[in-house]
């Protein structure tokens, strides 16, 4: 087992523009949002989430894309002209990550956004993963996933943790990605953090191999699926509070 890093690590996910009832947040060292600030890329959620941000008082905090972010930064492209008007261009000849990363670190700036990278949070290294749907197959992705990391934060939960079942169950439904799983297992950090499955929010459970515990950060419940949703109004989603407890984050001490 390796030494204590003393720190606190506050945990949320799947906020989909309902940050603000998340109340309070509790204190730590290092925040981490793992993805699905949005209500489908919205422009609006995506600022009011960073002003947000800014009036948190955490020293570090750390943003990934969830499904709702990932395909939808092209539509945040003239909010960003018009925020930046001198010297916002993209290069053409960066790959769409990259652009996708520039866009989300413009708008972000209240946060360290990661997305197949890692940061040192005053001496934890903190790897954040881009979203990725279920994948059998191997991810070359994850080959960026440092063996000292200390926590990995992914949107979709690897398979058989904190991935179906109840609220805040921690249990398994089968419904994560068998891949990320392998390489989380791998190298073995401290703590992964992850959402998504919105029923699964607030399990947490550690890995009696590994040593790594699991959190599935999820704070909102409801329905978010387009099908179920009249043309131009936004889902409906509501934060839920688990019983015995003050705020929807997850909190753990590494």
């Amino acid at each position: 087992s390796r030494e204590p890093l003393n720190k606190t690590i506050v945990c949320i996910s799947d906020t989909h523009g309902l940050h603000r009832d998340l109340t309070p947040v509790p204190d730590g060292d290092i925040l981490i949002h793992a993805g699905d600030f949005t209500r489908f890329g919205d422009i609006d959620d995506v600022l009011e989430f960073n002003a947000w941000l800014g009036e948190l008082p955490h020293k570090h905090k750390i943003v990934v894309f969830g499904n709702h972010e990932s395909g939808s930064t092209r539509d945040w492209v003239q909010k960003l002209r018009e925020l930046y008007p001198d010297d916002f261009a993209e290069d053409a000849d960066n790959s769409p990550v990259q652009q996708r990363t520039e866009r989300a670190r413009r708008l972000l700036s209240n946060a360290t956004f990661l997305c197949n990278e890692a940061a040192d949070c005053d001496g934890v290294k903190v790897y954040g993963s881009d979203f990725f749907w279920n994948m059998k197959s191997l991810n070359p992705y994850h080959n960026l996933i440092p063996e000292d990391v200390d926590l990995v934060v992914v949107h979709n939960p690897p398979k058989g943790f904190n991935d179906g079942g109840g609220s805040g169950s921690g249990g398994s439904g089968g419904f994560g990605c068998p891949e990320t799983r392998r390489k989380v297992e791998s190298v073995r950090p401290r703590l992964c953090v992850s959402g998504h499955i919105h029923a699964a929010g607030g399990g947490r459970c550690r890995s009696e191999e590994t040593g790594t515990v699991y959190v599935n950060a999820a704070v909102v419940r409801g329905d978010h699926r387009a099908k179920k949703v009249a043309k131009g109004e936004k889902p409906q989603f509501w934060v839920m509070t688990p019983d015995g407890h003050d705020s929807a984050a997850v909190v753990v001490e590494i």
